[in-house]
């Protein structure tokens, strides 16, 4: 479900007019995820062998990171309903949106030669986490 309460205000409206028709369209239904297209739209893609420091990833339907992660240690985990998928996906590289995805379609793909991090985690903790569907931090 997407977040309608997001409210664009008129320089944002007029980056997204600046985009492609058929992406400006889901501006209504996604916002906040519009406005960080807008933002992120002519970014470069992350250089080949980029090592992120940390890597963030949202869903329309939960306000919080779903997954957490900082020097290749999951730091925050939240497990997602699963009985649909998410309406949009997006994850922040380091501060940058890097990767955006709005009903199973890609709309920016920025992830480029990041090398992507194998998750350093206590096994104990993540299976606790997936089951009470917290993080006891």
């Amino acid at each position: 479900m997407a977040d309608n309460s997001y409210r664009i205000s008129e320089t944002d409206i007029k980056r997204i007019l600046r985009l492609p028709s058929d992406i400006a369209a889901l501006a209504d239904r996604y916002p906040s995820e519009l406005v960080n297209i807008s933002d992120s739209w002519d970014e470069k893609p992350f250089p080949e062998g980029y090592i992120p420091r940390t890597i963030e990833v949202y869903t329309a339907e939960i306000e919080d990171a779903v997954i957490s992660i900082t020097d290749n240690v999951l730091v925050g985990y939240i497990p997602c309903p699963t009985e649909a998928n998410p309406s949009s996906v997006t994850v922040v590289v380091d501060g940058d949106f890097a990767y955006i995805e709005i009903e199973g379609r890609e709309i920016i793909n920025h992830i480029g030669g990041a090398i992507l991090p194998k998750i350093n985690t206590n096994i104990t903790e993540l299976l606790q986490t997936i089951i009470t569907g917290k993080n006891d931090d």
